[in-house]
């Protein structure tokens, strides 16, 4: 008997000068955490000034784990004066991190271009 395999995870990246917009489709879990560890990575290092928008509407599902590094993001992201910035999180995702107490930790918009917008007027 094989085991199924899950969705995949798969991420888009889009650049322009200011911001990385990253769309996040599939799960994000302990079985694909590093894949997205390694993409994500570099955006954060040193010399890496652009703000980072992660577009989550196709993201179907979020670990405890996941939150975590998403938090060492945010906190990075923070400390170097970039923007790390969520939008179009779906209900349950939206449940998970409020159930969590995570929600305060992160900039959340309901759309790619409120999201945009307030990253480029440097909220």
């Amino acid at each position: 008997m094989t085991k199924r395999k899950g969705p995949e995870l798969k991420l888009e990246m889009e650049e322009t000068e200011s911001t990385v917009v990253v769309t996040v489709r599939g799960p994000l879990d302990v079985s694909n955490l590093n894949q997205f560890k390694k993409q994500m990575d570099p955006l954060f290092e040193e010399g890496e000034s652009r703000h980072v928008l992660l577009d989550f509407e196709q993201m179907d599902r979020l670990s405890s784990k996941a939150i975590g590094l998403l938090s060492g993001y945010a906190k990075t992201a923070r400390h170097k004066g970039k923007m790390l910035v969520f939008c179009q999180v779906n209900a349950r995702v939206y449940n998970v991190l409020n159930l969590l107490g995570t929600i305060s930790l992160f900039v959340m918009y309901e759309s790619r271009e409120s999201a945009l917008t307030a990253i480029n007027r440097g909220a």
